[in-house]
């Protein structure tokens, strides 16, 4: 039996509105970069299990990799949330 895919297709929406919404509200809070994707894979376990978050957390640390200015602290806040997504 084939999996529904619409579980990993609202993580990628989830990810992507969460992305938006962050870069929209950068100057208003340049520290908390991962405060709206955490919600983003939060709402994607809890909708789709484990598979859709784990995109989402995939998703959300590859996007932040390329799209954000990164410092040295970035790794370790990257790898803070993993943990905490995982």
């Amino acid at each position: 039996m084939i999996p529904s895919l619409k579980p990993y297709a609202v993580a990628i929406l989830a990810v992507a509105v969460s992305l938006v919404c962050t870069v929209l509200s950068l100057p208003l809070g340049e520290r908390s970069q991962l405060f709206l994707p955490l919600a983003a894979v939060v709402l994607s376990a809890w909708y789709g299990g484990a598979g859709p978050g784990l995109l989402a957390t995939a998703l959300t640390v590859a996007a932040q990799a390329l799209f954000f200015e990164s410092h040295g602290h970035d790794l370790v806040r990257s790898g803070l949330f993993v943990l905490i997504s995982a």
